[in-house]
Order: structure tokens, then C-alpha cells, then sequence
């Protein structure tokens, strides 16, 4: 009696030592997923921001020329756009705490929609049809 008790008892330690090996294996392939996506994203934010600032350069400084020309002196041009980056950047200080808040929304919300859609994968992939 004793012997089956010692060798079921030696069992169920050895079920749940492979459980919880399983699991921390599972958490830590469910980190990489979830740094995988991070980095995605972070990256083709970064590609975007890249190319939306030199569009907008580009087009501030089309817009001194053409504000030089107009005003008949390039230096008054360019100053004035000058001017409008300065006043961009004081808005954006100013602003500051709402753009981090709506960014930092928007990417734990994005980070949890992922559990959510794979939890929702999940659920409609075990329901019979």
C-alpha cells in the first residue's frame, strides 16, 4: 500500500513538474510573439514617421521659397516658416501629456486587441459547427 501511494505521489509530482516546465515554456514563446509584435510595429511606425517628416519638410520648404519670393526676400521666407516650426513646437510642449496619454492608448490597446482576437481564434475554432 505504502509503495503505490510513493508511486503515485512520485506520478503526479512528475505530471506536474512537465506542467509547469510546459507552461513557463509557453510564456516565454507567448513574450516573444508579443516582443515580435511590438518591434513590428514600432518599426513600421518609425518608417512611417521617417517619411512623413521629410514630406513635411519638404513641403515647409517649398512653402519658404515660396513665402520668400513672395515677400521678395528668400531669409524673410524661410525666417517665417522659421517662426511656424517654433510655434509647432511650442504646441507640441504644450500638448505634451495628450499625445503621450493617446499614444500610450493606442498601443496598449492595440498590444491587448491581439490577446483579445487570438482569444476570440481560439474560442470560435472549439465551437462545433
Amino acid at each position: 500500500m505504502e509503495k503505490n501511494f510513493q508511486i503515485i505521489f512520485n506520478e503526479i509530482k512528475e505530471d506536474i513538474t512537465t506542467y509547469v516546465n510546459l507552461q513557463l515554456k509557453l510564456l516565454k514563446i507567448e513574450t516573444y510573439e508579443k516582443i515580435g509584435l511590438i518591434s513590428a510595429a514600432l518599426s513600421y511606425t518609425f518608417l512611417i514617421l521617417f517619411i512623413v517628416f521629410f514630406a513635411v519638410l519638404f513641403l515647409f520648404l517649398g512653402l519658404g521659397i515660396y513665402l520668400g519670393d513672395l515677400f521678395g526676400n528668400l531669409a524673410l521666407g524661410m525666417a517665417s516658416i522659421g517662426i511656424l516650426y517654433l510655434i509647432i513646437l511650442a504646441l507640441v510642449i504644450i500638448y505634451r501629456k495628450n499625445f503621450t496619454d493617446k499614444i500610450l492608448g493606442l498601443f496598449i490597446s492595440e498590444l491587448f486587441s491581439t490577446d483579445v482576437n487570438e482569444k476570440n481564434e481560439k474560442d470560435n475554432g472549439n465551437q462545433e459547427p
